[in-house]
């Protein structure tokens, strides 16, 4: 009897996920196995006849500059998504420990930009960097420091930089969330003690708070360089790859070779090798996190 039960709950509780199943199946699963097929096809996106080429659309995206080119800013943009992390922690630092007035408007207002969307942030942040009225060269014009004006999303070299620091200006107050979280863990009678025994402000928070943060400065770093793979709003918008496609990230390429040239399956090619960068990546930073 108890067995019959026990089956019957089973049966009923997969009917209850099957919904679920299937729309993550539909939404997620096959697009994953499309475009795993297509990598391996030549098509247009429009040609009813498809076809097949094997590796050579591996081959053509390990051999384009433009792969390898777009790959290297998205190691330097990956490289520079660190920043937020420990601007998110300051800040966090400073408004737990000083118990700051108002502490709750600043941590709504740093957490604001996080939950704005990619495109809004890149035009608001175009406005901002728009070489003849944008507020930047505004203000510097105004302290007499023309020379540092400049059209800071169209010269080569700062383009990149210019738009990584918008991605950063997003990111820094969940890293400053996070923290606070962990701040809260830990307890007020280590840093008691520490103060007792003549620890300064700068010795409390390298010897004790970063240590026991640890964890979670690790795992927020893992988390900014993965996403930093997967940046392609904020490019398109401000700057869409350019000048002379210095800007371009992989995300900015797929979409390119996939709806201007039309070139489906080694747009196809270059996601898999995306995909593959991030998730060899996320094993490795789970692996070394399980190894602390």
């Amino acid at each position: 009897m108890r067995s019959g039960l026990h089956t019957e709950g089973r049966i009923y509780g997969y009917l209850l996920l099957l919904p679920a199943v299937a729309l993550y199946t539909l939404l997620v699963v096959w697009p994953i196995i499309h475009s795993i097929v297509l990598s391996f096809q030549d098509w247009n996106g429009f040609a009813p006849d498809r076809n097949w080429v094997g590796f050579q659309n591996y081959t053509d995206a390990l051999q384009n500059v433009r792969f390898w080119r777009a790959f290297l800013n998205n190691l330097i943009w990956g490289a520079l998504s660190v920043i937020p992390v420990g601007i998110g922690l300051v800040i966090a630092v400073v408004l737990y420990m000083n118990k700051i007035w108002g502490s709750a408007f600043f941590r709504v207002s740093f957490l604001l930009p996080f939950t704005l969307s990619g495109v809004l942030t890149g035009i608001i942040w175009g406005w901002i960097y728009n070489p003849e009225w944008g507020t930047i060269n505004t203000i510097l014009r105004g302290l007499g420091l023309d020379a540092l004006a400049r059209p800071w999303l169209a010269e080569p070299g700062i383009s990149l930089i210019a738009a990584n620091l918008v991605g950063g200006w997003t990111w820094f107050g969940f890293c400053m969330v996070i923290f606070l979280a962990g701040l809260q863990s830990i307890p007020d009678e280590i840093y008691d003690a520490a103060k007792i025994d003549g620890a300064s402000s700068f010795q409390l928070f390298t010897r004790i708070t970063v240590p026991l943060l640890g964890t979670y400065v690790r795992m927020l770093t893992i988390v900014t360089i993965i996403f930093s793979f997967k940046v392609f709003d904020l490019i398109f918008v401000m700057t869409q790859g350019g000048p002379f496609q210095t800007s371009e990230v992989l995300g900015f390429v797929i979409y390119q070779f996939a709806f201007t040239q039309w070139k489906i399956g080694l747009a196809s090619a270059i996601g898999i090798i995306l995909t593959i960068i991030v998730l060899l990546a996320s094993m490795f930073s789970v692996r070394r996190e399980e190894g602390y």
